[in-house]
């Protein structure tokens, strides 16, 4: 380090690490503290910060806080780089010791009159008691301000896992840099000018994040849903490999969903960010979404539809639920839980009875509004099956049944446990029911590159429903219903969910790069030669000798390289990460990007199209965050004021994790911005503790 003529404040420099450039070192023998060292002067004749002790060889750059350290590690502090002096004399210890004790008193002392004064000049009389409250010193220490915040916490009745939340280390710190003289904004500001404040800071982290949808493209998805009040909210979300970025939430109320009105709306939103940067519209199955689709793809041909794929798995998944002997289990595991969680005996018998493992599992409600969740249901009963028999067999149960108002029901509940048969049926329920529900998991996960396997993922699923229904299928169906399961899975995948860029992903996959499956799957390659006749037949481009040709016929040439391996995409880099590509240790885009230099079309192509969403799923997710910013207390929000508060809550956590990925890559980021979160705000992804999670809510997550 070169030395200076200011001070240099380096709190990170360690014992022995030189002087900073400095050789001449002078005495300070009026300084209650630097009279135990030597300081050092610059070239210019100013004094720097750089140390010599007195009684040890240690050098350090420092003011008095590092000194007094060195000396007396006085108040228990431990600064980095700074050592203990082993041969300090005890008198000198004692001297700097009591120095520093009188400056802070004095410091504190002086921070609390500016407070009472500002508490008078504000006239308010609640103002400066809450430290009173937790202890008689006249000076607030370290103690009283842990207990103002437990406080704090417990009067409110905040979840203790917010203080590990970055945004709330954030504004703590933030307090205390601000200094004693610090006043906690009004209401009035944190839900106006600060709000706003807020949201003009995470819209300009969102910059970078929109630089992707240029280069990347993006996917429109809305849904609709109806707030604690009863208006219908129809929200609009930009998706791709960066993350889910709510962009817009509109109170439809008044007003007929009708494909017309709600192409009306997100017509401005694809305007505004680009028609060109849009790939594709992801929506659910709703009539109204699908006409409004086609609506703005007749105006905007290049855009394509890609069906919710987590929708139309559950679709599948409540098709197989309606079917007799399916709504046979379904009904009976809702009676157990039912029972369950209606008497107090049976939840006090089921937390204190121990499973496998030695844990204690509570039986799981369905929440209508959940993907899946009466599958996950029934799969615990199958876990809690042992304990369920031991509630029955107990001799407690013996005097709980005999009550008259719950004979009757006590022995339905008895007659269904002890029904055998009933089991093996709701244990290959579940194991049916798994097959579409880890596929529809996967589609609804934030992992990268879903475009791209999506295709075969229900391929498998096919192929893996057909193997389950031969091994098991005779064991509690016919063959008409076997068949009957056939159909419905094919039919919810070719009607409902099949679409070009599922193929195009597939074929752009270097998990897929074998010249077998561009021969062989014939229909496959048909809609990639459509696709890229319908998108890029119109565009010409100049090849390097000048010659001007059809884009297509550029994109052909890419693909049968990639087909072929030929070029950059036979090296054996390209093939080795190609495997790393299968076992999910490296995303798709990266391989295109290092190893498509030969054709820079094709790659941009396949960036476009493998970075998109299947799934709308994160619309869902938007609306959890909104039930938690709106709540049945805070009914009374406006939607203006509720759309602020769920665009910082939802697009922070977005930024947030953008950053640290970027981070993870070596990517200097920079100071990632901390914006508060709004009043009320829960966090979502926050499991319950165990016992509390009897209420099925994002198990699907």
């Amino acid at each position: 380090m070169a030395s200076s003529s200011s001070p240099v404040h380096s709190p990170q420099t360690a014992e022995g690490e030189g002087s900073t450039g400095v050789t001449t070192f002078v005495e300070q023998p009026d300084h209650a503290i630097f009279k135990h060292f030597r300081t050092g002067v610059a070239a210019d004749g100013k004094l720097t910060e750089s140390r010599k002790c007195h009684y040890c060889p240690a050098t350090f750059v420092g003011g008095t806080t590092r000194a007094a350290q060195h000396l007396t590690e006085w108040n228990g502090m431990k600064l980095r780089g700074v050592h203990l002096c082993p041969a300090v004399p005890k008198k000198a210890r004692d001297e700097v010791k009591a120095h520093q004790e009188q400056n802070n008193e004095s410091r504190d002392c002086r921070r609390r009159a500016e407070s009472l004064a500002l508490q008078a000049v504000d006239g308010d009389g609640m103002r400066g008691r809450m430290t009173d409250f937790f202890s008689d010193e006249p000076t607030c220490n370290r103690k009283a301000a842990d207990e103002a915040i437990c406080l704090m916490f417990a009067a409110l009745c905040l979840p203790e896992h917010i203080a590990d939340n970055p945004i709330f280390t954030n504004a703590i710190s933030c307090i205390g840099r601000a200094g004693a003289s610090y006043v906690a904004p009004k209401r009035r500001y944190i839900g106006g000018a600060g709000l706003q404040t807020c949201r003009t800071r995470v819209e300009t982290a969102l910059g970078r994040i929109a630089a992707s949808w240029e280069r990347d493209g993006v996917t429109l998805a809305s849904d609709m849903m109806t707030d604690v009040n009863g208006r219908p909210q129809a929200n609009i979300l930009l998706i791709n490999d960066s993350g889910a970025v709510f962009v817009e939430s509109i109170d439809t109320n008044m007003e007929f969903k009708t494909g017309g009105y709600i192409a009306s709306i997100l017509r401005p939103i694809v305007q505004r960010v680009g028609p060109e940067n849009i790939v594709a519209f992801c929506t659910d199955g709703g009539s109204n979404y699908g006409a409004a689709c086609r609506e703005l793809m007749a105006e905007f041909p290049h855009i394509e539809k890609v069906p919710c794929a987590t929708h139309v798995l559950d679709l599948l998944m409540e098709d197989i639920g309606k079917m007799a002997w399916a709504r046979a289990v379904v009904e009976k595991a809702d009676y157990i839980i039912a029972f369950v969680r209606k008497h107090q005996f049976t939840r006090n018998f089921m937390r204190n009875c121990k499973v496998d493992g030695g844990k204690t599992k509570q039986v799981l409600r369905p929440a209508g509004t959940r993907f899946g969740t009466t599958y996950i249901a029934v799969g615990r009963l199958s876990e809690v099956r042992r304990a369920l028999t031991q509630l029955v067999l107990s001799n407690e149960w013996k005097d709980f049944a005999a009550a008259g108002a719950r004979r009757a029901a006590a022995e339905v509940f008895s007659t269904a446990v002890m029904d055998g048969e009933w089991w093996n049926v709701a244990e290959a329920f579940t194991h049916l029911m798994q097959l579409p529900f880890m596929v529809m998991r996967a589609t609804d996960s934030s992992a990268k590159g879903m475009m791209g396997k999506i295709y075969d993922l229900m391929l498998q699923l096919t192929v893996d429903m057909d193997d389950m229904l031969d091994k098991r299928g005779e064991e509690f169906l016919n063959e008409d219903e076997a068949e009957e399961i056939r159909g419905l899975v094919k039919k919810r995948w070719n009607q409902d969910l099949a679409c070009p860029l599922h193929v195009v992903g597939r074929m752009l996959n270097p998990a897929n790069q074998t010249e077998g499956i561009f021969r062989k799957d014939k229909e496959c390659t048909t809609v990639l030669k459509k696709f890229l006749s319908t998108h890029f037949d119109r565009r010409m481009v100049t090849l390097p000798n000048g010659r001007t040709v059809k884009e297509s016929v550029v994109l052909q040439d890419g693909l049968t390289d990639f087909f072929t391996m030929r070029g950059s995409f036979g090296l054996a880099e390209a093939i080795a990460d190609r495997e790393f590509v299968k076992a999910g240790e490296m995303d798709m885009v990266r391989w295109w990007t290092w190893h498509g230099t030969d054709h820079p079309a094709l790659t941009a192509l396949a960036c476009r199209v493998l970075t998109q969403a299947v799934s709308a799923a994160a619309c869902e997710r938007n609306w959890a965050v909104w039930d938690s910013v709106h709540t049945a207390k805070r009914n009374r929000l406006g939607s203006e004021k509720c759309r602020d508060l769920v665009y910082v809550a939802h697009n922070w956590h977005v930024v947030h994790n953008w950053y640290k990925k970027e981070e993870g890559l070596g990517v200097v980021a920079g100071n990632i911005p901390e914006p508060p979160m709004p009043e009320g705000y829960n966090v979502l992804e926050e499991e319950a503790e165990e016992g509390e999670d009897d209420v099925l809510e994002d198990e699907y997550e």
